[in-house]
């Protein structure tokens, strides 16, 4: 008997499946709709305009998030077991980052690139937010803080409770545990194609290792709260050399190609 089954002695697997499922299906058509209102009501065409339109989506579906998925991420914990020792996690997601991190580099120098396949919206928003305000001021001013704080923070905890949480549960109950690891892996990088003009095969490939990545720390610390870390750590590496490297990014990487 699965873990699930003895914790949930009065929650079936059909009831358990069909109360993810359609609370996922709210959950994505609010983040959608919110998606669409900025650029409806013009609020995309203001300076910052992008850089608000992320932090209000944040600040609504976080608590929303929290508040129909709460239940189902402690159930995850407690159908894991017992944590491992913090020492032994911390190690592990070091461990994780060190060697993901190297595993992109060689990625993303040896597979080519396809046509066309960047993220106007997000390259956009990197621009405005980020790159912009730090070449005009020559300081890191309030956009690129919020924009960190978005990159660093929002994200990884929304993905990682939305991702690693909800929708694992979900494929756990369905497919079992190994196929939920591959498939909530494939559902993180499609996700992360949206906007794009075309498949970026190499940033499919890793987003896809590291969801794979984050599965086995969940499985192996049996906390959710270190793929939060691991994520935000992948992330704020990114960010700080966006940052650091704004004005030399900005001689090589022409903003009108953007």
């Amino acid at each position: 008997m699965h873990k699930l089954d003895r914790l949930m002695p009065r929650a079936p697997k059909a009831r358990l499946v069909l109360s993810l499922s359609v609370k996922l299906a709210v959950f994505a058509g609010a983040a959608f709709a919110m998606r669409a209102v900025w650029p409806a009501v013009g609020i995309t065409d203001k300076a910052y305009g992008a850089l608000v339109g992320k932090v209000v989506d944040w600040a609504v579906l976080f608590p929303l998030l929290l508040m129909m998925f709460w239940r189902d991420i402690r159930l995850l914990g407690r159908a894991l077991g017992a944590p491992t020792g913090v020492p032994r996690s911390l190690a592990a997601v070091i461990l994780a980052f060190v060697l993901t991190t190297s595993a992109t580099g060689v990625i993303m120098m040896v597979l080519p690139r396809a046509p066309s396949a960047g993220n106007p919206k997000l390259q956009r928003f990197i621009r405005k937010n980020v790159m912009e305000p730090i070449v005009q001021t020559g300081n890191v001013g309030a956009a690129p803080v919020m924009a960190g704080a978005m990159v660093c923070i929002g994200s990884p905890v929304i993905e990682e409770l939305l991702i690693r949480g909800a929708l694992f549960l979900l494929l756990l109950r369905i497919v079992g545990k190994w196929p939920a690891v591959l498939v909530s892996s494939l559902i993180f990088a499609a996700l992360h194609q949206i906007g794009m003009d075309a498949i970026n095969w190499p940033m499919s490939c890793v987003h896809t290792m590291h969801g794979l990545v984050l599965c086995l720390v969940l499985l192996y610390t049996h906390r959710l709260r270190w793929c939060v870390l691991l994520h935000s750590l992948w992330n704020s590496s990114l960010f700080v050399v966006m940052v650091f490297m704004s004005k030399f990014l900005h001689q090589i990487w022409p903003w009108h190609n953007l």
